[in-house]
């Protein structure tokens, strides 16, 4: 196994090029837009590769056990000690894969939680262009370039808020709060139609990712132009 410098996360674009999961978020890190750590099998033409972002990797490449083998003793040896949080997520984003972390994690490996992956269909978001009409009276939207976020408010007080918590590979990916006393108004709609028309404008596509238990973000999803693709298992490990 061995760790890239920063100048050669490159090298492993191809290996997530075609990833349905999580494509702007493991890109972030590879385009140097947020700090993180990538492992391989090979450091001059590597065919299978791991993304450390904070508690959560990323796998993907070609089968490869020995690989697989070494990321288990990187993660009790060398980033479990370090790290003070007790959980974390773990994205096979190759079913290849699939097998073998199933049985060298058997022993980290707490719960296997459901990933619904959507994507962006541009027809059906066209209805949300006319969000300015529907702007309550004393009502804004405030914008912001970086990171790229929108945040409606009332008076001084935010009532719903849509972000890229992380953007790469042309995506950004999607993330929205709404205060409490504000839910089912109709206001996160308004903030991710602002944000949706924000992102195409400065060239990225959206991408929303969410829990199958978040019943309201799938919705939200859907509502705003997204179409639901194929579920994705990640792996909830606990050193």
């Amino acid at each position: 196994m061995f760790t890239l410098e920063k100048s050669h996360y490159e090298l492993v674009m191809a290996i997530f090029e075609d990833a349905t999961n999580s494509k702007p978020v493991v890109f972030s890190v590879i385009e140097g837009n947020t700090d993180g750590k990538i492992f391989v099998d090979n450091d001059k033409n590597p065919k299978t590769a791991l993304i450390q972002l904070y508690d959560m990797f990323f796998l993907k490449g070609e089968t490869n056990r020995d690989f697989c083998e070494n990321i288990f003793n990187l993660l009790v040896n060398e980033v479990f000690p370090i790290m003070d949080e007790e959980y974390f997520d773990f994205y096979c984003l190759s079913d290849n894969l699939r097998d073998d972390v199933e049985e060298i994690f058997a022993s980290l490996i707490h719960s296997k939680l459901v990933r619904k992956t959507f994507t962006f269909d541009r027809d059906k978001f066209e209805r949300h262009r006319g969000w300015r009409e529907r702007l309550p009276e004393r009502y804004t939207m405030d914008m912001f370039k970086g990171p790229l976020s929108v945040k409606l408010k009332l008076d001084n007080e935010v009532v719903s808020e849509c972000s890229a918590v992380f953007a790469g590979a042309g995506q950004a990916e999607i993330s929205v709060r709404t205060n409490e006393k504000y839910r089912k108004q109709g206001f996160a709609a308004l903030a991710c139609a602002a944000f949706i028309e924000e992102c195409l404008s400065e060239g990225y596509i959206p991408n929303w990712t969410c829990w199958d238990f978040r019943e309201g973000s799938a919705e939200l999803a859907r509502k705003m132009g997204f179409v639901e693709l194929k579920d994705d298992i990640v792996y909830g490990i606990k050193k």
